[in-house]
C-alpha cells in the first residue's frame, strides 16, 4: 500500500498520524505502523479542541493528507516522524533517506541515504525536532546528524564511549544541543536466565564531550540461555518489563511498563516530579459488549 495517512486536529492540538508502508520482502509481507502525536495548531475550534486545551493534549483519526504518493517505493522500515515548522519529515531506515513533505502531503524532497558520508546513514535508528532543526542517530557509527528544517545538512558530533561504560546509544537531544546517552558498564554482562541489565543515562555536551552520569534505571527484562552450538541467544521475554527514556525540551521522562506513572527529570538529573494515571477497575466484557 502506498498511501500514508497524516490526521490532524484542530485548535489547540496534537497531530495524530498514522504511516503504514507494505511491501514484499523475500516473499514475506512487512507491516510498518507509526503513531506520533506532536504539538501543532491548525483548522477551526471545536468541541474536541477546546477539551484538548483543557486537557492538554489528545489524538484524533481524521486523515487530511496522505503521504508516499509521489516516491517511487512505498516507505519501508519508517522509524520516525517529526513536524517542523511547515514540513513532515519521515525518517526511512531502509534507505537511510529523510523524506521531506508539505503539511498537505505533498512530497518536497529527500536527503540523507546509505553510507558513511556527511549526514548519511549506515542504520538510521532515531529521529527528534529540537527547536527548528532536526536530529537523526546513526546506532551503528554512533553518531548524531542534525539538519535544518529545509532538510540542508548542518553538521555531526560522535557519541564515543568513556572509561567504565560500553555501548553507548542516543536517548534524544535536549533544547540546548546537549545529549541524553544510556549506556552499560563495562563487564556488566555476567547474566543467565531471566534478567534486566541496568541502564546508565550519561550526559554529553553538544560537541560529544562527556559531561557527567544522571542515574540509571532497569531496562528490558530478556532471557539468556546457553546455545547448543556455541556462544548464547538472547530472547526477549513476551510480556515481561519494559523501560523507556524520552527528551523533550529542558527534561527526560522515565516510564516502565508496569507502572502507570512517569519519572519527569531535568536535564541534570534532578527528580522533578511523577505524573500518575488514574484508572478505574473495570469488570471484564465479552468482546459482544466491548462493542
Amino acid at each position: 500500500m502506498k498511501h500514508h495517512c497524516v490526521c490532524m486536529s484542530g485548535g489547540i492540538c496534537r497531530i495524530s498520524r498514522s504511516i503504514t508502508a507494505r511491501t514484499k520482502m523475500q516473499g514475506a509481507t512487512a507491516i510498518v505502523a507509526l503513531l506520533l502525536a506532536l504539538d501543532g495548531c491548525c483548522g477551526d475550534r471545536s468541541d474536541r479542541a477546546v477539551r484538548a486545551e483543557r486537557e492538554g493534549a489528545w489524538i484524533d483519526t481524521i486523515p487530511v493528507a496522505r503521504l508516499g504518493e509521489e516516491i517511487e517505493m512505498p516507505l519501508f522500515q519508517v522509524e520516525g516522524a517529526v513536524l517542523s515548522r511547515d514540513a513532515i519529515i519521515v525518517a526511512e531506515r531502509s534507505t537511510g533517506r529523510l523524506h521531506l513533505f508539505e503539511r498537505s502531503g505533498e512530497f518536497v524532497e529527500s536527503v540523507g541515504g546509505l553510507g558513511g558520508g556527511p549526514g548519511e546513514f549506515g542504520y538510521l535508528w532515531r529521529l527528534q525536532r529540537v527547536g527548528d532543526d532536526i536530529y537523526a542517530y546513526d546506532i551503528t557509527m554512533r553518531r548524531v546528524s542534525q539538519f535544518a528544517s529545509d532538510g540542508s545538512f548542518i553538521g555531526s558530533v560522535q557519541i564515543d564511549p568513556v572509561e567504565g561504560f560500553s555501548e553507548t546509544a542516543l536517548a534524544g537531544v535536549f533544547a540546548d544541543g546537549s545529549l541524553l546517552v544510556y549506556a552499560y558498564a563495562e563487564g556488566d554482562g555476567a547474566y543467565k536466565g531471566l534478567y534486566r541489565r541496568t541502564v546508565i543515562l550519561l550526559r554529553y555536551d553538544a560537541e560529544g564531550r562527556y559531561l557527567d552520569s544522571l542515574g540509571a534505571y532497569e531496562g528490558e527484562q530478556t532471557y539468556l540461555k546457553q546455545n547448543p552450538q556455541g556462544g548464547q541467544i538472547i530472547a526477549r521475554v513476551p510480556f515481561g518489563r519494559r523501560s523507556a527514556v524520552a527528551v523533550s525540551n529542558t527534561q527526560y521522562y522515565l516510564i516502565e511498563n508496569n507502572d502507570l506513572g512517569i519519572d519527569v527529570f531535568r536535564q541534570d538529573g534532578r527528580k522533578l516530579r511523577e505524573m500518575h494515571a488514574s484508572v478505574d477497575n473495570r469488570a471484564p466484557v465479552s468482546p459482544k459488549q466491548a462493542r
